[in-house]
């Protein structure tokens, strides 16, 4: 008796009365029944006492000492006189048609948002429906609980690849105010993202201040038709990527054109790399290939004179009449790479220096889909792109 009473104690079940334990080597068997004599009907909420049948049912609880824990519940099913209907006793800790307790499903919802679940099911000892339904609940249950009163203002959003080398690519949405994912959608065509921003309603979308992304057509187009009042932001460090590649080609061609020359090898990284970052000697190896080529000294140090624009204190005003100086000075080398930069520059130049308003970027979604790379890693085991949604956005609450 003592070890029964000992083992309700660390049960923690208030509505349970331990009858007996069975332990073996991979388990714990808890023989249990309810507490209390009588049990209210679902229906007219009045105590029954009237015992129609019992049953045991096996559930399954958190594990102890390694050990797997069973519950072998005895189920009563009432009758109750005044509905003229029967019905099966209920329990707080598990739902009536489920075969786990809550902390149990809570702790297995818990792994799978940091494991994988095929990890999860070997280790648990369960099934992949199983494994899949518990996630799916608990989500539904940790989503309904969050409750987000403020309103969004600033949105940003990129691509991700969901199954890489198939040209398959998602969309993440953010409050880049908040830093939370608002939505992870399948397709990121301009059409179904302006349906997708439809749903959310008027009042919503006008409320949108400032819309972060990179230079795809398909995002900056769905945004102009969804939110009127918004100011449309090309991502800084996306649009820098143009003119890297800008300084990049321009090494390239003088690796094609001095094949044996050291000087122009293994320097990639290092004219892209924030010139105030680059070592003493990371300096000297550039200032060995900028004596050798002055188009690849003057394209680096017009790159790096745009950074330091961007990194300047400036309002918006300051920052177009500097961008025009700019380039000016940039068209005077004629080269070739950076004429193409310059024409990106004119065709972008609007949402550009609206970055100058509010120092807006998107750089927290590239930490959000690098972590997203990692869960496709760990979540093979989800087969449709609902449940990979799901993942994610469980992953970042």
């Amino acid at each position: 008796m003592e070890t029964e009473l000992a083992i309700q104690t660390i049960l923690g079940l208030d509505e349970l009365i331990v009858m007996d334990v069975k332990i073996s080597k991979n388990r714990i068997d808890i023989y249990c029944c309810s507490a209390f004599e009588e049990s209210l009907c679902p229906s007219c909420l009045k105590k029954c006492k009237t015992v129609n049948q019992e049953y045991i049912k096996e559930i399954r609880d958190l594990p102890v000492f390694g050990k797997k824990v069973y519950l072998q519940l005895t189920e009563r099913q009432f009758y109750c006189p005044n509905c003229n209907r029967y019905f099966t006793e209920r329990f707080s800790f598990a739902d009536v048609s489920r075969r786990q307790t809550d902390r149990f499903e809570r702790q297995i919802y818990k792994s799978i948002k940091i494991s994988n679940i095929n990890q999860v099911i070997a280790l648990e000892d369960i099934t992949w429906e199983t494994a899949n339904e518990i996630f799916s609940r608990q989500y539904k249950k940790e989503q309904a609980t969050k409750v987000n009163k403020s309103v969004v203002r600033f949105i940003g959003m990129d691509e991700f690849a969901i199954k890489k080398g198939h040209k398959n690519f998602g969309v993440v949405i953010v409050d880049l105010e908040q830093v939370t994912i608002i939505d992870v959608l399948q397709n990121r065509d301009k059409e179904s993202l302006i349906k997708y921003f439809k749903t959310k309603g008027e009042e919503w979308c006008n409320a949108i201040e400032f819309f972060c992304s990179d230079m795809w057509d398909g995002f900056v187009n769905a945004a102009k038709s969804v939110f009127p009042n918004a100011k449309i932001i090309t991502d800084r460090f996306h649009f820098f990527f143009h003119i890297n590649k800008a300084v990049d080609y321009q090494r390239k061609a003088l690796r094609k054109l001095f094949k044996d020359d050291a000087d122009f090898k293994n320097i990639k990284y290092l004219l892209l790399k924030n010139g105030n970052d680059l070592t003493p000697e990371e300096k000297l190896k550039l200032e060995h290939a900028f004596a050798k080529s002055n188009e690849l000294k003057s394209i680096y140090e017009s790159k790096e004179s745009l950074r330091e624009i961007f990194e300047k204190k400036i309002d918006k005003k300051q920052a177009e009449q500097e961008l025009e100086v700019w380039s000016q000075k940039s068209e005077k080398l004629e080269n070739k790479y950076l004429n193409v930069f310059l024409k990106t520059l004119l065709n972008w130049k609007e949402n550009v220096l609206n970055y100058f308003e509010i120092r807006l970027t998107s750089s927290v979604i590239e930490g959000i889909n690098n972590k997203i790379k990692m869960i496709k890693r760990m979540a093979f085991g989800f087969l449709n792109f609902d449940n990979f949604k799901c993942r994610i956005i469980a992953s970042f609450g």
